[in-house]
């Protein structure tokens, strides 16, 4: 799953494009968007075949017109301001516009002309200058207003002189400036910098001070302006001839204050005055990349950078403020702070998030975050759950629901998980990064399917590849960052798929898709857009995709790789869930390699992988003690130790110990699916059966047999699984009840092994080099897969029961249909064959494909 985190070495970076803007975070031109660049090269045009999609068949995307990218800037009218005399505000009723919130009048910005420029006329719209600027009323002589009291006399002329009242000296006005005071700022913001609550100053407290408790402690304001057609108003409160203060109050509480400051002010020095240095800021920039201002989310507070000062945020100078905000504690500070944390602090973004979310739980910005980091740690469920409640609050945003696609696939429930992924595809104003990210998660939901299904899936992910190449050199931003995850994760991705069938060049053209893997991820690490995960999820995947070839290659280079990455990502990291998801993902890559070494028929180097991947899966696997996945690669692991001690030591015994480990943790639940056929699960079920029987637990045996048997009927009936292989399953059956006196059973089952083994013909079908594909893949340090060396498999020794020594095998008409290069090969979805239904000869069930 894509993360939208910057790595720790490179520069904070905005939000989301396609994110609503932080309403309260700015009181001004706030708006959260995207921005640098970096050429690559990009990768060669290749074009979705034509197709349909619904369940349970996956299709290739029909073509569309050239996409247009949803623009950054919001478009957000102001309302106008209140006329500053009765006389103008009866005259011009009909013209004057308040419609909008009040608290947006104050936050919000036209979305063409930056707030600052905005002209100030009371005919055009409003910026956070012009809004609270003072409108100074005169409180002299006015005309009556219709329909108020008026007292009038009953002639012109009285009877009576009456006596003159003795001369009172006149009020002097109040000095608010010794009630309000920014002259001294030292401490002034009255609240413990280590609690999370709002700041107040001079006793106001924006959310808890009332307008008549402001009134009291402040005196009465200069003057006030009226904003929007609610209870919303501005109090301007002058305390020096360079310096105010500006009270928004709504519905008679005060929202937020603005303090204008005498001169401008270094950020550190003005935070260390107000004493809240100890909080950890974050920076807002503008759709360009500006730096607008810094906020303390823990006490609501943001100093607003001076114009022109921008530039100054990241070298030695720190920008100078012009203002300072204080509101109410908001969610979206949280958010932001949360998505612009490195990848290696996800305990403190989850923190963020949960705050977020506790002040705001409709604020889909934050659960949608909140499903990305958990996806990175490893908690898919909890995951899915807050995707799914960021879709449900902005159905309309593309970039969510593919996220809710992906968080789908990872807990299994495919046939939701291609609906979100397609309606994605079909939205033509989605941004490019998410329909690119769409397209490669069909791909890998096309992987599991049947023979039809599974021959698009190729085509998909070079289709999300021509995409993503573009959006990977569009300026700096999180469009940007997943663009090159997703590149990598697609090449990888299309190396597994090759490496799963029989082509001529497999190996070489195997290593070629890897080492472009591997040259991206190192391009995006260098350039500072992704972190070293990157280099991980390539030692993961290329060996992962060693364990899916036969002759396969050596391990060693790619287990080294992985060994050092995450000791460069274990170094200077402090973050618990961090160095528990990094021992996790290592042992996830030996565990790879002890099914490659299972393959290459080394069972000592197999089980020294297998100790080390238990070893490193215990360190991580607290995050995940509740995710089904997590369960089932460890069930996973154990399975394979066994089979090493069954299959190349001969020691049952040894082995029937490891599978009642491995039986209890894949022994799950999995959604029922349309989609999904299943391929290693059966021969797993028939090896695990011939120890079982070894050690006379016969009754364990054949059911494990009869189970392996029907799953592999319907890999075989899907077309992913080539009939010759039922022969095991059938040939072990009859060796199980000739033992148990069963003739008639047992001649069955040698009649259907017999029938079951068909002359094959070798497949001379060339795999395709990946597009644009240098002529020596890019590696690290000069480490590429095709530098791997390895022997070819040997027969396995075969016992009179047989365990399933082969991986699930493409049949020949599916081979000739899968081309590597060309994604518009395989047969058209809408010629697609009807339904295949037929009994399994073991259960009786029906199979249906």
């Amino acid at each position: 799953m894509v993360m939208h985190n910057r790595s720790k070495d490179a520069p904070a970076h905005q939000a989301s494009p396609w994110i609503r803007p932080a309403a309260g975070l700015l009181a001004g031109a706030l708006w959260l968007g995207a921005g640098a660049s970096l050429a690559t090269e990009p990768a060669a045009d290749a074009e979705p075949a034509e197709a349909q999609l619904a369940i349970p068949q996956l299709t290739e995307p029909q073509p569309a017109a050239p996409l247009q990218p949803t623009p950054l800037q919001p478009t957000m009218q102001l309302p106008e301001t209140e006329q500053a005399t009765t006389e103008q505000a009866t005259t011009e009723q009909a013209d004057a516009s308040n419609d909008a919130a009040p608290h947006d009048a104050i936050v919000q910005v036209a979305s063409e002309e930056p707030a600052a420029e905005a002209s100030p006329s009371s005919d055009s719209a409003l910026t956070l200058d012009s809004v609270l600027v003072a409108v100074r009323q005169e409180e002299g002589e006015r005309a009556p207003s219709e329909g108020e009291d008026v007292l009038e006399p009953i002639s012109q002329f009285s009877e009576y002189e009456p006596e003159l009242a003795e001369p009172q000296p006149a009020a002097a006005p109040r000095d608010v400036s010794k009630r309000v005071s920014v002259s001294d700022l030292n401490g002034s913001l009255e609240d413990d910098s280590t609690t999370v609550s709002p700041a107040s100053f001079h006793g106001v407290t924006p959310g808890v001070t009332s307008r008549v408790e402001l009134v009291d402690a402040w005196g009465k304001a200069a003057s006030t302006q009226a904003v929007g057609e609610g209870s919303a108003e501005v109090l301007h409160y002058p305390v020096a001839s360079d310096s105010r203060v500006d009270v928004l109050v709504e519905d008679r509480v005060v929202r937020l204050l603005r303090i204008t400051l005498a001169e401008p002010e270094p950020t550190a020095a003005l935070a260390k005055r107000l004493r809240i240095e100890s909080v950890e800021s974050v920076d807002i920039r503008d759709a360009t990349g500006e730096l607008l201002g810094v906020a303390y989310p823990e006490k609501g507070v943001m100093l607003l950078i001076a114009e022109g000062d921008a530039e100054a945020s990241g070298a030695d100078e720190d920008p100078a403020a012009t203002h300072i905000v204080l509101q109410e504690l908001d969610a979206e500070a949280f958010a932001l702070r949360a998505e612009l944390r490195p990848a290696d602090e996800p305990t403190k973004a989850l923190a963020d998030l949960e705050q977020a979310l506790a002040l705001d739980p409709k604020n889909a910005h934050a659960q949608w975050l909140m499903a990305g980091w958990e996806t990175r740690i490893g908690k898919s469920d909890r995951a899915e759950a807050h995707a799914a409640a960021a879709v449900r609050l902005d159905p309309e945003n593309a970039s969510y629901r593919i996220r809710w696609a992906d968080t789908l696939l990872g807990v299994g429930q495919y046939d939701q998980a291609v609906l979100e992924a397609r309606k994605v595809i079909d939205d033509q104003d989605a941004p490019d990064a998410a329909r690119a990210q769409a397209l490669h998660t069909l791909g890998r939901l096309a992987s599991l399917g049947d023979q039809e299904i599974e021959s698009k899936a190729i085509g998909f992910h070079n289709a999300a590849i021509a995409l993503a190449d573009s959006v990977a050199t569009l300026p700096e931003g999180a469009d940007r960052r997943a663009a090159k995850e997703l590149l990598v994760g697609a090449h990888l991705a299309v190396a597994k798929q090759i490496a799963r069938g029989e082509y001529a060049r497999q190996a070489e053209v195997v290593a070629e898709w890897i080492g472009r893997a591997s040259g991206l991820a190192e391009e995006a690490i260098v350039s500072g857009d992704c972190d070293l995960g990157l280099r991980m999820q390539v030692a993961i995947g290329a060996l992962d995709t060693l364990a899916e070839m036969k002759p396969t290659k050596d391990p060693g280079p790619w287990i080294k790789e992985a060994d050092e990455t995450a000791q460069a990502m274990l170094e200077g990291c402090d973050d618990e869930l961090e160095r528990a998801n990094t021992s996790w993902l290592h042992g996830v890559a030996h565990a790879h390699a002890l099914r490659v070494e299972h393959t290459r028929r080394e069972p000592d180097a197999a089980l020294a992988y297998g100790a080390k991947a238990i070893e490193l899966l215990s360190g991580g696997a607290e995050p995940r003690a509740e995710s089904s996945e997590a369960q089932l690669q460890v069930g996973q692991l154990y399975f394979y130790i066994g089979a090493v001690n069954a299959i190349h030591k001969q020691d049952h015994a040894e082995a029937v110990a490891w599978f009642d480990k491995a039986r209890s943790m894949m022994d799950i639940d999995r959604p029922q699916s349309e989609l999904f056929v299943p391929r290693r699960e059966g021969e797993t079920l028939v090896s695990m059966a011939v120890s079982y029987w070894d050690q006379d637990q016969r009754e364990v045996a054949i059911e494990l047999t009869e189970t392996g048997a029907e799953q592999m009927e319907r890999a075989h009936t899907a077309g992913v699984l080539e009939e010759k292989s039922l022969s095991v399953p059938y040939g072990n059956l009859a060796t199980m009840h000739r033992r148990l006196g069963n003739r008639e059973t047992a001649a069955k089952f040698s009649k259907m092994a017999r029938l079951s083994r068909p002359d094959s013909e070798p497949n001379d079908e060339v795999a395709q080099a990946p597009a644009a594909a240098p002529a020596s893949p890019p590696a690290r340090n000069g480490q590429t897969a095709s530098r791997q060396s390895g022997s070819k498999t040997a027969a396995a020794t075969q016992p009179s029961l047989q365990p399933m020594n082969s991986l699930a095998r493409r049949t020949q008409d599916q081979r000739s249909q899968a081309q590597g290069s060309n994604p518009q090969s395989g047969s058209d979805a809408s010629t697609s064959s009807r339904p295949i239904r037929r009994r399994s000869p073991v259960t009786g069930r029906m199979l249906v494909r």
